[in-house]
């Protein structure tokens, strides 16, 4: 073969080269798609190399090209997960870790201090404190205060404790974090809903002298037994769920726990954004399964209202909530196939502090026992995680003389959802 020719073959096979070496280190997101082209690259590369030595071609241009073909190698071999360039959205999405302090009025009404006035008055006097703060925002209760670092949190405190106008009309502390919760299924009617916390404490050596750290959210009613939903303490979570056994026993069984998510959304018209409390149609409900809204008013005759017509009968599927967003509907709302119900267990498990070193209490005064409805349904994920979704029918208090619990309506479920 002439030489000229064999240099000609050698050059074009080294631009191959390049622009392969430059789509992979430009594009390492698409790194696994580039893995077969370049592997096949560098086998066609030991083919050319062993041609060229039989031919006698200069040793200095063979080294060039097995350089760029070890770079190339290398990289093919690079975790591509560790090469990942971050998107923009990565790094947006990414929470900041300030520490955050809340400041609010010891006595609002009888001093006249609402959140605003709370701010001015800190950060007119306080100016020096609050200007290491990385943001000052006014919420429902009070003033939070986001600040960089442990030491400018304590600062604060202590300057605004420290300071005797402040001191006496504006108290601070520091909010707790969002812990997990959690569902203890099939407790016996024996065991009263005011003793349970205590029961499983007694019986269960993993969570013993964590009482105070297990707080009763509400109960679920069912025929022959009740579900509890418990907020537990980030450092009790972790100790039970890495037991490797999760079944705490109550009385007369043992109950397999899981973690639950609350998700806050409407029973009327299928929406994620407020509760049905707060739902303005008031005399219309969208079917579940389909989407479409009906009236719930019935008729002089007695006669069934058009949404209970025509929840006999549906049987067409299609998640309203999924549709708007373009997304796979072929499912009914809030299953366990949702997309936009799985985003929101998933933005609320986010915020959820799983940190084994946080130790949160919880007063026996502020437990608060609440019924909902039965017949719950419940979706696990791929994580083992538990959903719970509520039905809409009710099973009274009077069904179950052993419970002493008031009953609540579905609107008041959603409630009690969203303040967690």
């Amino acid at each position: 073969m002439d030489p000229k020719t064999v240099e000609a073959i050698l050059e074009d096979f080294q631009s191959k080269i390049n622009l392969l070496e430059e789509s992979v280190n430009n594009h390492r997101r698409a790194l696994p798609a580039l893995l077969k082209p370049a592997d096949a690259v560098v086998q066609a590369w030991n083919q050319v190399k062993t041609i060229l030595d039989d031919i006698g071609k200069p040793h200095n241009a063979l080294s060039r090209l097995e350089e760029k073909i070890d770079n190339l190698t290398l990289s093919m071999k690079n975790d591509p997960k560790e090469n990942r360039v971050p998107t923009y959205s990565s790094i947006v999405k990414k929470p900041a870790a300030y520490k955050t302090i809340i400041a609010k009025a010891k006595n609002p009404v009888q001093d006249n201090l609402n959140p605003t006035r709370v701010k001015e008055a800190v950060c007119n006097k306080l100016r020096d404190k609050v200007s290491n703060c990385a943001s000052v925002t006014i919420n429902g209760k009070g003033v939070v205060f986001n600040l960089l670092n442990e030491k400018s949190k304590n600062d604060l405190v202590e300057a605004i404790q420290n300071d005797c106008d402040l001191n006496a009309v504006i108290d601070t502390y520091e909010p707790k974090p969002k812990c997990p919760t959690i569902k203890v299924p099939n407790i016996d009617y024996s065991v009263a809903e005011s003793e349970l916390i205590s029961t499983l404490c007694s019986r269960n050596p993993i969570l013993n002298d964590g009482e105070n750290n297990l707080k009763l959210l509400f109960t679920i009613k069912k025929k022959f037994y009740y579900d509890a939903i418990l907020v537990i303490s980030p450092h009790l979570f972790q100790k039970l769920m890495n037991s490797g056994d999760t079944s705490i026993c109550t009385v007369w069984s043992a109950s397999s726990v899981e973690e639950t998510f609350l998700i806050r959304k409407c029973g009327n018209c299928l929406s994620f954004e407020h509760t049905t409390r707060d739902c303005p149609c008031k005399q219309e409900k969208a079917c579940r399964k389909c989407g479409n809204i009906f009236s719930t008013s019935t008729t002089n005759n007695n006669e069934q209202s058009d949404f209970r017509k025509h929840i006999a009968r549906c049987q067409h599927i299609n998640c309203v909530s999924c549709s708007k967003d373009n997304l796979d509907s072929r499912h009914c709302f809030g299953d366990e196939m949702c997309v936009t119900y799985k985003r929101k267990c998933s933005a609320l498990q986010r915020i959820t502090c799983y940190d084994s070193s946080k130790i949160v209490t919880y007063s026996s005064s502020s437990s608060q026992l609440n019924q909902i409805p039965t017949n719950t349904q419940s979706t696990t994920s791929d994580h083992q995680t538990r959903i719970v979704t509520r039905s809409r029918r009710n099973i009274t208090s009077q069904q179950h003389p052993r419970s002493q619990s008031p009953t609540l309506s579905y609107s008041d479920l959603d409630s009690v959802a969203s303040m967690f």
